[in-house]
C-alpha cells in the first residue's frame, strides 16, 4: 500500500509505482484512454471549487469563473467523446446546476465537503479516472484527492497531454 500526501506532489514516489503497476498512465492522449476504458465511464477531473472563490465585484465566487470551468471540462468531455470515450465532466455538471441555482443560492459553489460528497458515488462508479490538460490542474487540491481516492480503488487513471 502507498501513501500520497493530501497536497498535490506530481513528484511523489508513490506515484512512479502506480505508473509500474499500470494504474497511472502519464501523456494519455483520448485515443488511448479509449483503448483502455472502452464501454465503462471515465470520470472527467478538472478544477472547479480551487479556480472560482472570490470576485472584483464581492461575490463569493467568480461566475465568470465557473462558466470557463465548465466550458474547460466540456471542451474536453467533446475530445474524448469523438475518441469512443463515455466522458462524465463533473466540473461542468456542478458549475451548471450553480448557474441554474442563481436565484435562489440554494447551492454553496465553494462547498469542497459537499460536493466531494455528491460526486463520490461517480467517482466510485467509473471504470477510469481522465484528467485533463486545463490550466492548474496540477496544483489542483481537487483534482489531486481525486487522483489519491482513485488510485486507492484501484481504478486507472489517465493524466492527459494536452489537447489540441
Amino acid at each position: 500500500m502507498f501513501e500520497l500526501p493530501a497536497i498535490p506532489d506530481w513528484t511523489h514516489p508513490a506515484l512512479n509505482h502506480c505508473a509500474a503497476a499500470g494504474l497511472l498512465t502519464h501523456n494519455a492522449t483520448p485515443a488511448l484512454i479509449a483503448r483502455h476504458a472502452a464501454g465503462r465511464i471515465v470520470y472527467l477531473a478538472t478544477p472547479y471549487v480551487d479556480d472560482i472563490a472570490g470576485d472584483a465585484n464581492g461575490m463569493p465566487f467568480d461566475l465568470d469563473a465557473s462558466i470557463a470551468c465548465g466550458d474547460a471540462a466540456m471542451a474536453c468531455a467533446r475530445e474524448l467523446v469523438l475518441a469512443g470515450v463515455t466522458a462524465l465532466p463533473v466540473a461542468a455538471l456542478m458549475a451548471g446546476m450553480v448557474q441554474a441555482d442563481m436565484d435562489e443560492f440554494r447551492l454553496d459553489p465553494l462547498d469542497r465537503e459537499f460536493w466531494a460528497c455528491w460526486s463520490a458515488p461517480f467517482l466510485r462508479g467509473a471504470g477510469a479516472v481522465a484528467i485533463a490538460p486545463v490550466p492548474g490542474w496540477n496544483a489542483s487540491a481537487e483534482v489531486w484527492a481525486v487522483l489519491r481516492w482513485a488510485l486507492g480503488l484501484r481504478t486507472p487513471v489517465f493524466v492527459m497531454g494536452e489537447m489540441p
